[in-house]
C-alpha cells in the first residue's frame, strides 16, 4: 500500500499535483479542507456494506449542498451490488446459483475503465 501510495504521489507530482492524505469523520475533513481548497469534485469507490451507508449518504449530501460534484464508482466487484440486490427483488442473492441467474438477466460486467491520462 504505501508503494501505491508513494507512486501514486509520483505521478500527481509529475503533473503538478500532490497527494494529500487526510483522517478523520469524512464530513468534518471535507468541511474543514473546503475552506482551503476550491473542491469541484470528489471521486470515491462505492462500499456496498449496510453499516457505511449512512457513511457514504452524509458526504454525498455534504457534497449536493456545497455544489462539489460526485463521481461514486466500482471498483471492488465486477457488478453494482445495490443493482444486483434490486434485480433479485430487494435482497441480495443467498446462493451462488442465485447469484448466477440474477447477473445472467442483468447481463456482462462493464469493462474496466482505462488508465488515467494525465
Amino acid at each position: 500500500l504505501l508503494e501505491c501510495l508513494d507512486d501514486l504521489d509520483t505521478q500527481f507530482w509529475n503533473h503538478g499535483g500532490k497527494l494529500n492524505l487526510v483522517e478523520g469523520d469524512p464530513v468534518e475533513v471535507l468541511r474543514k479542507i473546503s475552506k482551503h481548497y476550491a473542491i469541484s469534485k470528489l471521486c470515491f469507490d462505492q462500499d456496498c456494506e449496510p453499516i457505511w451507508l449512512e457513511r457514504d449518504n452524509a458526504v454525498k449530501n455534504f457534497c449536493g449542498t456545497h455544489k462539489i460534484q460526485v463521481d461514486e464508482s466500482i471498483g471492488a466487484t465486477l457488478w453494482d451490488p445495490l443493482e444486483i440486490i434490486a434485480a433479485n427483488g430487494g435482497s441480495p442473492p443467498l446462493t451462488y446459483s442465485q447469484f448466477s441467474h440474477v447477473t445472467k438477466g442483468i447481463g456482462p460486467p462493464q469493462r474496466p475503465m482505462p488508465d488515467v491520462d494525465f
